[in-house]
Formats: C-alpha cells, structure tokens, sequence
C-alpha cells in the first residue's frame, strides 16, 4: 500500500526516532531498525535498543494497516533522500508491505523527482521486534507513587534532543521506565539504571553534596550550620526560621513563639554565647 506525507513530516519522525535505533555494528538486526507502522490513520515510526523506545506519529490517509521495516544499515539512505525532498517542500510516497506478509517484503520510498530507494528484507528477521504498544499501554496506564530513589544513563538522555522543546514524564516506581510524553505526536520511554537494587539510599548519596550546601551564616567571625538547634545561654533553643532580614542575617525562632523572631547577630549578642544542641 502506498502512502503519501509531507517530507518534513517524515524528516521530523526520522529525527526523533533514529536515536532510539541500536547500532546496526551490534548484528541485532530485530532492532538495528525502524519500524514503520499505518493503522487508523496515522504512520507510526519507532525504534528501541530495549534500554529506550521512542514513537513517533503523522495522521495520513491510509485505506488499510501494513507494517515495514528499514534496516538500520540503511537508514542514513532513506534519510537523506527524505532531508532533500523536505528542503523542497515535496511530499513522498512510501509503499509498505501488507501486515502479516509472507515471503520477502519490499519496502520503497519515492520522491517527486522520481527518486527511490527499495528494500527487500525477510519478515522473520522483525518479528520479535518489541511490542511497543503493548509497553506503552502499561506505562501510560500505570499510577505513578512516591519515588525515593531512580536513575538514568546520560548518554540515553541525549537522545531526547529532538523529541519536543517540552516533554512531560512521569514514572511509577524508581524500578520502572521513566515515561516522556511530547504532544500527540511522540512518546518514548527510557529504563532506569540499576541504582534502586544496589541498596543505595538516597540520604547516603546525597551526604557529600548536603554538607557543601548546608546553610551557614557568618557572625563575629564564627560559622553556624542553620540546620542545628543553637541553645542560648540560658538553655532556649532556637532553630533558623528560612527566613533572612533585608541585609541576609537569619532570622531564628524558638518553637511555639516563632512570631517573634531574633536575628542571629542580634540573638548572639543579647543571649550568647551559642551552643549547638546536638553537641
């Protein structure tokens, strides 16, 4: 069945999908692929590498379902056949195979200029390409809870560049794939690192970086860590409130009266010395 989209169009779903693709050097060529789908009016192009999924999407008229796939080796062709025919404005037509075809599929491109670029592949080779909606299905309808702890590859994250200036994500739980969602247009998904089963507890990782960025003041010379209790020298307790007069100082309370708050500098003089509590 042939179908026609504008090639921007398709440039753009190339770009956001690409990435997503494993490396054809890995010979897995299940998924050294893109995966061009037609099914209700729209042509779906996806890729995974099984760490990430991106989809992409274009509402087109079509008559019937088929099913496609450009094998990765084969991919920078079809895109820059399709790059040349977007600096134009042309449209394309891309002729996709039937889904469920027997025997050797042929899957072509054509441009205006009558440019074309044809792969022939053996349906076996993609059909334990990954069932993608399924995958999503479970994510989009899973409920997100509270999230202690996760963690992400960086070098997958670059590979969001081109989904959406702004994505929504969201996640169930730190054990399970970090969701992004552009428009109606694309979704991907990204797995976690291993991080959550490593035992790592999240105040342990972030003690070096806590100590850097306690909040302190400087008064006479001496630094107090705001986060302690400081008793003065009748023994009240007083606790930084979060909030600083207009020249920075701290402005600290003891609990139940913390209408009446003290700057630091002020509270040393009238009531110090002070102790740290927890000393």
């Amino acid at each position: 069945m042939s179908i026609t989209i504008n090639a921007k169009d398709l440039r753009r779903m190339f770009e956001q999908v690409t990435p997503h693709m494993d490396d054809p050097e890995n010979w897995v060529p299940v998924i050294s692929s893109i995966r061009l789908e037609s099914r209700d009016g729209w042509l779906y192009a996806v890729a995974s590498d099984r760490y990430t999924i991106a989809v992409a999407r274009c509402p087109i008229v079509a008559e019937r379902s088929c099913v496609g796939h450009i094998p990765g080796r084969l991919v920078a062709a079809f895109t820059a056949l399709v790059d040349a025919a977007a600096e134009c404005a042309d449209d394309v037509t891309l002729t996709l195979p039937p889904v469920a075809a027997e025997g050797m599929c042929t899957l072509k491109l054509s441009t205006v200029g009558r440019k074309q670029l044809t792969v022939e592949y053996e349906p076996d080779d993609y059909k334990t390409f990954p069932d993608w909606r399924k995958v999503l299905y479970s994510v989009l309808t899973a409920q997100p809870g509270q999230i202690p702890l996760t963690g992400f590859t960086t070098r997958f994250l670059a590979r969001w560049q081109h989904a959406g200036e702004k994505l929504i994500v969201w996640q169930e739980a730190g054990d399970k794939p970090m969701l992004l969602l552009g428009d109606d247009r694309f979704v991907g998904l990204q797995m976690p690192t291993s991080a959550y089963r490593d035992g790592a507890k999240r105040e342990e990782i972030a003690a070096a970086w806590t100590a850097a960025t306690v909040p302190t003041a400087v008064v006479h010379g001496f630094t107090y860590d705001l986060d302690k209790t400081w008793e003065d020298r009748h023994g009240d307790p007083w606790t930084y409130s979060g909030n600083e007069m207009p020249d920075g100082m701290p402005l600290m309370v003891i609990e139940g009266i913390e209408d009446d708050p003290h700057p630091l500098d002020r509270l040393i003089d009238q009531y110090g010395p002070l102790y740290a509590a927890d000393l």
